[in-house]
């Protein structure tokens, strides 16, 4: 049977999530589902998709691999979201600041950057672009993390 490109993808990327959980036999202890029906999940042929209780229960085991959360960052950008992880630190004195500086410097340098890709020919090209995206990634993590940070402010109920 031939699959959807999409379908062939989420093959793919439960693949990646089954060897970064450590393979399949490890795959079947942790989550309760046979090898078998764990290459079925894996397979570009079947039809057979990964349930997200499976998806939970692999994704939890691979904090700190590559890539991790395999598949829900998958799904993110699919839905034209990028997932950042949220700090885990409480923000202390002097932390604000510092917040401040970075978000200043990376969008000073993503700005400049791309405001010189325009000077040249009224457009960014699309290696200008690549060139780019790491910067805005960086970009959007510390926005995040101020973000969780002004949350955990907000729900402490402490107006410093």
């Amino acid at each position: 049977m031939n699959l959807p490109v999409t379908e062939q993808r989420q093959a793919e990327r439960a693949r990646e999530l089954i060897e970064s959980a450590g393979g399949l036999e490890a795959c079947s202890e942790e989550s309760g589902i046979s090898t078998s029906q764990l290459q079925r999940y894996t397979s570009k042929s079947e039809k057979d998709s990964i349930p997200v209780r499976v998806i939970e229960a692999l994704e939890a085991v691979t904090h700190g691999k590559p890539n991790h959360p395999v598949i829900t960052r998958h799904l993110a950008r699919r839905a034209g979201y990028v997932l950042v992880p949220l700090p885990t630190v409480a923000v202390g004195e002097g932390e604000w600041n510092r917040y401040i500086a970075r978000l200043s410097t990376e969008a000073s340098s993503l700005i400049a950057g791309i405001a010189e890709d325009l000077a040249d020919d009224h457009d960014v090209s699309s290696a200008e672009a690549a060139k780019r995206v790491l910067a805005a990634h960086r970009l959007s993590v510390i926005v995040a993390e101020i973000e969780a940070a002004l949350q955990a402010r907000a729900q402490s109920g402490a107006a410093r």
